[in-house]
């Protein structure tokens, strides 16, 4: 996935996260290395240690980057909802926002697969409302949870923006972990009065006949 030139600084959430999937896969590699030889050597310090210090060192690093802790574009002051050609409504930037800048993330209801299930049993899947439904997939295999923001009390301007295809003007960054969470940067430099679009992905489409483009 490629990202906005900015977002590889020393101090952004991307630089962050790229230093730490590094960091994550080496020291995940040297506490397996010397787990094997601690066991073909039958010695529990071995064995053992390593792992413990590489999880210390993966979880001291996963603390959220600050950018994703900046102030979000706020409803009536940097974005508003307008009628969109083609679309209904969609969410149009109010003032010029800089290549590179945090939009928000998209929030909603938190739900696991089984809650989902349960939510919209007997719905089809490409219903308009399980429209809102986002999917974050946890590290290392771990069971994917739901972002659902059908409740517009519970969520944000996130989900009044549309898809944009390859047209889009938005990057989505996936944070896995501690947190999982799905952060909006600006691809390119969004003038005033400008859609917000970001592309919803192969997956949003599988059971959907008609795309909107």
């Amino acid at each position: 996935m490629k990202f906005p030139q900015k977002l590889f600084a020393q101090d952004t959430a991307a630089g962050r996260q790229l230093r730490l999937t590094g960091l994550s896969a080496a020291t995940v590699l040297f506490a397996a290395s010397a787990g094997i030889e601690g066991v073909l050597k039958n010695s529990a310090l071995l064995a053992y240690v390593p792992g413990s210090i590489a999880a210390a060192v993966i979880a001291s690093r996963s603390i959220p980057a600050p950018v994703f802790r900046s102030k979000p574009l706020q409803m009536g002051v940097d974005v508003e909802v307008l009628p969109s050609e083609g679309r209904g409504e969609g969410l149009f930037a109010l003032r010029t926002i800089e290549k590179g800048s945090y939009i928000f993330d998209y929030l909603g209801e938190t739900l696991s697969q089984e809650e989902i299930d349960e939510k919209y049993v007997g719905v089809r899947s490409d219903s308009s409302s399980t429209a809102y439904l986002l999917e974050l997939n946890g590290p290392l295999g771990l069971k994917p949870t739901f972002v659902d923001a059908f409740d517009p009390t519970l969520s944000n301007a996130a989900r009044f923006m549309n898809h944009g295809g390859d047209a889009s003007n938005l990057y989505k960054f996936k944070q896995r972990y501690p947190t999982r969470r799905l952060s909006f940067f600006a691809k390119e430099r969004i003038e005033s009065g400008e859609e917000l679009l970001w592309n919803y992905g192969a997956s949003y489409w599988k059971n959907r006949e008609e795309e909107i483009v």
